[in-house]
């Protein structure tokens, strides 16, 4: 029975489409790990300013960039995965100590949002001289000790929960193992690095060798895989009968849209604390943390346009939804890599093309897509992308993530006025 004041939503997506994508994933990997080593040592056209360029987008040793966004997004995928992990095991329990332990995806979805937000803002490589850790400490490298021991008590808590959800999946389990030790083994390499550099004859010209370099950035991405792979497997052994079908049923509120409105305004609030210098420090190796929430929201807005555009009973144009997830992938990309502060080289007219793949595919929402208060919310997205292109003064990020907002309310509103309620049994 489901109520009628409820929005079904429901997951179907062959086990073998999820296996293909988890061969992207490698390959991804793989493919920015090439290009670290090929732009850090110079490899192919080191002379070459524009082919630079476009090769530094690829070194995940970098920050602002392709490669550093790709990382924060894959953090962030997992931290979705881990969600769902959490709606197929409360479907499934029935007893009070197992609902209890389920909470424990929750902690897991928020570690891997925070890893995700800290992969693009780097406060991990300056939080133990922060003034907050050097105060728990004691002595020059208190702050840092803290840190690590914060780092080790993550790992325990992993460990625990996976083997308490684990028992009956071993290679999920191995696979978690195997990410907590790359994750550990990730800081203790970056203050190697630092060692390195501070102890060498030249720090000015010293240059990582590129052993190192790959070691460390294949830690981090390949630990994010393993859990990444470690969930799917879970969720797919706790949601499918013959191991063949990822299937999920799920309901939500219909004022859910309260709830996206109200988290969206504290994603905003923490956005404008840090452009106020909350925790702008300097020597953060130059992250830019306010490129997370429009660049983490955009890519909310791809995945869900594109389960509008796998869904079967859905009725509407199929290639809007498709535009839309194009559209919304490329503008968390913009966001995340930083593409909108680019004033010379290749990439300085990407504004005026996310302006222009976005206004054409609002409007096709507009004409195409039903709902009327939807399709306010698709001209909002529009125009909100076009402010910052032609008014200097306005704020690419906050007016980014504002669209990227909108355009989340206008896919919600859009799939609430094809809802049609079940009548009751």
């Amino acid at each position: 029975m489901t109520d009628s004041r409820q929005l079904k939503f429901g997951i179907n997506i062959p086990v073998n489409r999820i296996n293909n994508f988890l061969k992207w994933v490698v390959g991804i990997n793989i493919f920015f790990l090439i290009g670290t080593w090929l732009q850090a040592e110079k490899v192919i056209f080191p002379t070459n300013v524009t082919a630079q360029w476009w090769l530094v987008e690829l070194n995940f040793a970098k920050e602002n960039i392709a490669a550093s966004w790709y990382s924060s997004m894959l953090l962030f995928s997992i931290g979705i995965v881990a969600a769902l992990c959490f709606l197929a095991d409360m479907q499934r329990t029935e007893n009070w100590k197992g609902r209890m332990l389920n909470y424990g995806w929750l902690v897991m979805a928020g570690i891997f949002i925070l890893l995700s937000f800290d992969e693009m803002g780097s406060f991990h490589e300056m939080i133990g001289s922060t003034p907050l850790f050097k105060k728990v400490g004691h002595g020059g490298s208190g702050g840092w000790y803290v840190f690590y021991a914060l780092i080790a008590a993550v790992a325990v808590f992993m460990v625990s929960f996976f083997f308490l959800k684990f028992k009956e999946n071993k290679f999920a389990f191995l696979l978690t193992i195997i990410a907590v030790l790359l994750f550990v083994s990730n800081p203790l390499q970056e203050k190697f690095e630092m060692s390195s550099w501070r102890n060498s004859p030249d720090p000015d010209n010293w240059h990582r060798p590129i052993f190192y370099l790959l070691l460390e950035e294949g830690s981090e991405i390949f630990a994010s895989f393993c859990f990444l792979f470690s969930f799917v497997t879970y969720a797919i052994k706790a949601t499918s009968v013959n191991n063949k079908i990822l299937q999920l049923e799920s309901a939500v509120s219909k004022n859910f849209i309260v709830w996206l409105i109200g988290l969206a305004c504290l994603l905003g609030l923490m956005m404008w604390l840090i452009r106020h210098n909350a925790w702008n420090i300097p020597g953060d190796d130059d992250g830019v943390p306010q490129d997370w929430p429009p660049a983490a929201t955009a890519f909310a807005t791809f995945a869900a346009a594109f389960y509008l555009y796998f869904k079967k009973n859905v009725s509407g144009s199929s290639y809007v939804y498709l535009s839309i997830g194009l559209v919304s992938i490329f503008t968390s990309l913009y966001f995340g890599g930083y593409l909108y502060g680019y004033h010379e080289g290749p990439f300085v007219n990407t504004p005026y093309f996310l302006l222009a793949v976005t206004t054409v595919t609002g409007i096709a929402a507009v004409l195409v897509l039903k709902g009327v208060a939807a399709k306010l919310f698709f001209i909002a997205w529009v125009a909100l992308i076009a402010l910052p292109v032609f008014a200097k003064n306005f704020s690419p990020t906050v007016y980014g993530y504002a669209a990227s907002v909108c355009l989340m309310l206008g896919l919600f509103l859009h799939y609430k006025s094809l809802y049609e309620p079940v009548d009751k049994a």
